[in-house]
């Protein structure tokens, strides 16, 4: 009878340890050689898969990020739909650095491709640890979106474990007075969640709707991001 009761009170100890709530977390990007996603926007009238691999190299204290466009399908049910397929396909096999620091700040991105910004695919943490309720916001660069000029991104530490955080985040689009159009408002906005490697501090997967409004109609929609096996 004591042997079970043994190897049920080590799995339960075990399992404890690795489920159990954390409070607090400190957060530092420092992804492997190489990473790769499956990117799914949903345009609600479409959707396109790309796939995206990204391959690092260390130097200093700053990190260089080869965004490789391996894949790309649209779908949206017309009879056009081959024929925007073929249009895509200029944006595959395109590179795009990108330089950050070790807290998933983009010090900066060629932006090559026009179909997604690779930005998303990273986060970004404060300098000290991260506790549950935390928040703390950055801005970004909008490329390539050709209305918005920057994003100013909203994160709220929601859940933290042994071996991921979940971070609640909102992107507001911005137009530059510069680039503002005054007869149309036109928004846009991501809120969501990304899950975070505590280990490695990449993205595990991120979900993001979409709203706003693009001078037309009211948007709607989602991103999806799945960090794929290498």
């Amino acid at each position: 009878m004591l042997k079970p009761l043994f190897f049920f009170l080590i799995c339960f100890s075990v399992c404890n340890s690795f489920c159990q709530p954390l409070t607090a977390q400190q957060l530092r990007f420092h992804p492997a050689d190489s990473l790769a996603y499956q990117i799914i926007i949903d345009g609600g009238s479409f959707k396109m898969d790309i796939k995206v691999a990204g391959a690092f190299q260390y130097k200093n204290d700053s990190i260089k990020a080869d965004w490789l466009i391996q894949k790309i399908q649209y779908k949206d049910g017309s009879k056009d739909e081959a024929a925007y397929n073929r249009d895509l396909q200029h944006a595959s096999g395109t590179h795009q650095e990108m330089w950050m620091n070790n807290r998933g700040k983009i010090l900066s991105n060629s932006h090559t491709q026009k179909l997604i910004n690779t930005d998303l695919l990273v986060a970004e943490f404060p300098e000290g640890e991260i506790k549950l309720n935390d928040t703390w916001q950055v801005k970004r660069s909008a490329k390539p979106d050709i209305i918005f000029d920057s994003l100013q991104v909203y994160y709220t530490c929601k859940e933290i474990t042994a071996t991921h955080t979940k971070l609640a985040v909102k992107m507001i689009f911005l137009q530059s007075p510069v680039n503002k159009t005054p007869d149309v408002n036109f928004t846009k906005q991501f809120e969501g969640y990304y899950l975070v490697d505590n280990k490695t501090g990449t993205v595990v997967e991120a979900d993001l709707k979409i709203s706003g409004f693009n001078g037309i109609s009211r948007m709607s929609g989602g991103i999806s991001i799945r960090r794929l096996a290498n």
